[in-house]
């Protein structure tokens, strides 16, 4: 669902905001806490925040952003050094703009409804009430909030939705490729592997395709922490400290598994213990292949792989179960085929 983006004037506008009317040498103050007040950098002056959250509204719909994460950043830095950096004042960072330029805007086109005129003159300051800015970016963050989340691409073209819970962005679904990033083949086979195997192999469940849509594929550990990356650009495999994160958002204990797996039992066997998906992550049960080559527990639970290490042959995972709420922390065998669930870097 690439939504829309666009363009460098408006994230240049967000940055000349951000760097040049947080700070100027002499301030006017007019004793009101209620307002925030803007002065030029000494040489770059700009329109007032409200002005410019007033016209960001009106011309939403010609701004073509990546997806909803994208635009959600813009405006929680803007916010944020709007209220932070007020005393501060810095050149353009040439650096810092190529970067978000990089990571927020596909479309480098000027878009002519941002092509805000900026003010040179020199000691001309704004008053904006606070109140104002925060009922406009409000308005801002609500249109934003309708955005889909991004899109991702792996290297056989598989397509998969992502989610944002908390500061983190996860692949909505289990991962599928069958080949690294550079190209190479991550090979499979029918026979047994010893449990001190560092092989390197990915399964269908069941060796049945017709799983794959659904479930995604089995991996052993070796094949998802190879240094050819088995997730896409920009995307790794989460620590244990990054499954931790997301447990513990969602509250741990007995209510994080339940808000992690998929509602229903369209996948999952019953009763589907706790099930909400209210995080929208949409755990699936994909089972697991041991290493005498069976496929045990599809329908019952879901194993995904961490990069921590438990000793020579095991490392530890996070666990789902049909008849259960909880995130369960698990050890299990590096020769096991598990799912995969990439986290963006």
């Amino acid at each position: 669902m690439k939504t829309k983006i666009n363009l460098i004037n408006c994230i240049a506008l967000f940055l000349l905001l951000s760097v040049t009317f947080f700070g100027c040498n002499d301030p006017v103050k007019d004793g009101s806490k209620s307002a925030i007040l803007f002065c030029d950098c000494n040489k770059i002056k700009t329109q007032n925040t409200s002005t410019f959250l007033k016209k960001f509204n009106e011309d939403f719909d010609n701004i073509k952003f990546k997806d909803k994460n994208a635009a959600k950043k813009i405006m929680d830095s803007f916010k944020r050094q709007i209220m932070t950096e007020f005393n501060k004042c810095d050149s353009i960072a040439e650096k810092r703009f190529s970067e978000i330029q990089e990571k927020y805007v596909i479309d480098k086109e000027k878009n002519e409804k941002f092509n805000y005129s900026f003010n040179g003159q020199k000691g001309l300051c704004k008053n904006d009430k606070q109140s104002e800015i925060n009922d406009l970016s409000s308005q801002a963050m609500n249109k934003i909030s309708n955005l889909p989340e991004e899109e991702i691409t792996d290297i056989d073209g598989n397509v998969y939705n992502t989610v944002t819970i908390g500061t983190q962005v996860w692949m909505k679904e289990n991962l599928k490729v069958t080949k690294y990033r550079n190209g190479d083949v991550i090979a499979t086979t029918t026979g047994s592997i010893p449990d001190n195997s560092t092989s390197k192999y990915q399964w269908a469940y069941n060796n049945d395709n017709n799983n794959i849509a659904v479930y995604g594929r089995l991996y052993t550990w070796y094949a998802v922490t190879d240094s050819r990356n088995v997730c896409p650009a920009g995307w790794h495999i989460p620590t244990a400290e990054e499954w931790t994160t997301l447990d513990n958002y969602l509250g741990g204990g007995g209510e994080a598994g339940g808000k992690l797996k998929e509602a229903g039992t369209t996948h999952w066997n019953s009763p589907n213990t706790g099930a909400d998906n209210s995080s929208g992550f949409t755990a699936l049960p994909g089972g697991d292949r041991d290493a005498d080559g069976s496929f045990n527990n599809l329908g019952n639970g879901g194993t995904w792989w961490s990069v921590a290490g438990d000793g020579s042959t095991n490392v530890w995972d996070r666990n789902l179960n049909f008849d259960d709420a909880n995130v369960h922390l698990i050890a299990s065998i590096k020769s096991y085929g598990l799912s995969v669930r990439c986290l963006r870097d």
